[in-house]
Parts: structure tokens; C-alpha cells; sequence
């Protein structure tokens, strides 16, 4: 059996699907399903997944439904419905995944807590230097004279994300209280735990906040963040920012919500 799922949503993502897989390829523990959502793109990517299959050990999901507004939260609901073992992680398409990113997640895991990761900032200087070969090799990842130069240049956010530090309690020391929180292009749980808050919130429209609502409803059912930062991180490639009117008031109703489960979720699209 594979040792985890991971999840990601794409809408009209070729630009940055290459790159993704490359990266996701190439990981260190390779005994992991891949599962594709597809919030109703117009843009056919299964030629692209059938070109970097090669890449990957095990088959790659691909899942989908038709377009009808922003549903990423019910894409991601399917992606869960589609996975086939008992850990599931979770990153954004325009993210490149650190090359031990799978191993550390799976290393991290702990019963009755849902792990928590951080991510590095490319900026639009970068996009020239994002290559198959900068991904191949591993350049990207790595504490080296070309990222510290374009890191002080500006071109890279959250420089300090490149340590390492396996020392517990030096991250301990180091880590802030303020990024105890979930970003959805980082983040892994138990599958059963997702089922015990219904998944995401499907009725979550647009793009924005739909990650922090589901930590809420994490922490509210009694599971414990726990932190991967300085272990394992992702590397987010630039795009320009995607307006969204909608997510407070969603976020703001979703909130309002007492309890842990969704009440659309998971069980609804069964």
C-alpha cells in the first residue's frame, strides 16, 4: 500500500504544472499517490500528466468536475474521496515542493495533530531562472551564493525558510508563535481526522482564507498544530495576485459555525 496521498487543486495551471511535477518527481520517498483536482479547467492537462508520469513510482490521480464558479474546497473534498491510504498532504500546484518534503511529512506525523509547514517567496525577478535543470538539480532548495544573492537583491520572501535545523529545541527557540497557523500549500493529516471535521467547507467560494477556516475547525475538534517549519518547506513561484471579493463573506459565515465539521463537506459529495 502507498505510504500517503497527496492533494492538490489546479484550474488552468499548465504554466506551472511542469515545474510542480518536476519537483514532486523528484522526492526522496517516492512511495506516494498523486492526485491532480481539477476545479473544471478549460486547459486539457492530462497531456502534461501523462508526459511527467515518468517521473513518479506509483500511477497519478486525476480527478474532476465541471466549472461553476471557484469551488476549490469541493475539488479538494473529491481529491480526499479519491485517496486511497490513511495520510493525506496537501500543496498548491504553483508550489515546488522541497525534494525530502514527502519523507519529513511522513517522519513528523503524530497521532491527534495535523502538521503545519512554511513556504519561500519567488518573485518576478525569479521566474527567468526557473528551469527544468534549476529544479533538477536541486538549486532551487539549496543555501547557495545564487539564492543568497537574489535574496538580498529582494527577489526572494521568507530567506529564513531555507534553514534546516533538526535540533528540537533550537526550532522551538526559534519558531514564532505567529506562524503556528495552516497554510493550505503545506500541510498534512490523518485521513480520519478530515473525515471527523467533514473535510473542507464546499461552500467556500473563491480564492482566500479557506485554509484558515479549516484550522479553526481542526484546533476546535481537539487536534494540536505541529510545526514542520525548518525541517521542510515549499517555494512558491510568482503569479500575479488573484482578486477575490467573495472569501469574507464566506470566511465571516463559515466562522459563525459553533461547531467542528463542515456542514457541507466531504459526506455530501459521497
Amino acid at each position: 500500500m502507498k505510504k500517503c496521498s497527496v492533494i492538490t487543486a489546479v484550474y488552468n495551471s499548465n504554466k506551472t504544472l511542469p515545474r510542480f511535477l518536476l519537483a514532486l518527481g523528484g522526492q526522496t520517498e517516492r512511495d506516494f499517490e498523486l492526485i491532480i483536482c481539477d476545479d473544471g479547467s478549460s486547459e486539457d492537462c492530462l497531456p502534461l500528466i501523462n508526459e511527467y508520469q515518468k517521473y513518479f513510482q506509483n500511477k497519478i490521480k486525476y480527478v474532476r468536475h465541471e466549472r461553476n464558479g471557484i469551488r476549490k474546497t469541493m475539488t479538494l473534498n473529491r481529491g480526499v474521496l479519491a485517496s486511497e491510504t490513511g495520510y493525506l498532504l496537501f500543496i498548491d500546484p504553483d508550489c515546488l515542493a522541497d525534494e525530502d518534503w514527502v519523507k519529513i511529512h511522513l517522519e513528523e506525523r503524530e497521532k491527534g495533530c495535523y502538521l503545519i509547514g512554511r513556504r519561500v517567496g519567488y518573485r518576478e525577478q525569479m521566474a527567468p531562472y526557473i528551469t527544468a535543470e534549476f529544479i533538477t538539480s536541486n538549486k532551487y532548495s539549496k543555501v547557495n551564493l545564487f539564492n543568497i544573492y537574489h535574496a538580498m537583491a529582494g527577489h526572494i520572501k521568507y530567506i529564513e525558510q531555507f534553514l534546516k535545523i533538526k535540533n528540537t529545541l533550537l526550532r522551538k527557540i526559534l519558531h514564532h508563535k505567529k506562524s503556528t497557523y495552516l497554510m493550505g500549500c503545506n500541510f498534512s493529516c490523518w485521513k480520519e481526522d478530515m473525515f471527523k471535521v467533514n473535510g473542507w467547507d464546499n461552500d467556500f467560494h473563491g480564492l482566500g482564507r479557506e485554509d484558515v477556516e479549516l484550522d479553526g475547525r481542526l484546533k476546535k475538534s481537539g487536534l494540536k498544530p505541529k510545526s514542520v517549519k525548518f525541517l521542510t518547506r515549499v517555494f512558491h513561484i510568482y503569479h500575479a495576485q488573484r482578486k477575490n471579493d467573495e472569501w469574507e463573506d464566506y470566511y465571516n459565515k463559515a466562522a459563525g459555525n459553533s461547531g467542528f465539521e463542515a456542514k457541507n463537506g466531504l459526506r455530501e459529495i459521497l
